[in-house]
């Protein structure tokens, strides 16, 4: 049996060094405010600053890991000889899911 890596996107609402810290790997969904073109990631800004724009009438949207992004990162682990098994956010409400499903499919 190969050794397995665990996957998991920015929904799992886990600090990033808590992830690092178990060995998980993750890919981050990105958002950007209506009023704004900037995107961001993860750790581009605060929680402080993210509700703050938000108590300021702000409204974010976000934006699904798409599937060459997780072929990618898939690809690396399985060239390692690693499977790769992904813990993402619901179907129902991102497609962030069929995204890595797709990128799984096209790399089995």
């Amino acid at each position: 049996m190969a050794d397995y890596i665990l996957f998991a996107d920015s929904t799992c609402d886990m600090p990033s060094e808590t992830l690092t810290e178990w060995g998980v790997k993750s890919l981050s969904l990105t958002f950007h405010f209506d009023d704004s073109e900037h995107e961001y990631a993860d750790n581009d800004i605060s929680s402080k600053e993210f509700y703050d724009m938000m108590r300021n009438g702000k409204s974010a949207k976000t934006s699904a890991v798409n599937v060459e992004r997780f072929k990618d990162a898939f690809r690396a682990e399985l060239e390692l000889g690693n499977d790769v098994l992904y813990l993402g956010f619901s179907s129902g409400l991102s497609t962030t899911y069929n995204s890595a499903r797709l990128a799984a499919e096209e790399l089995s």
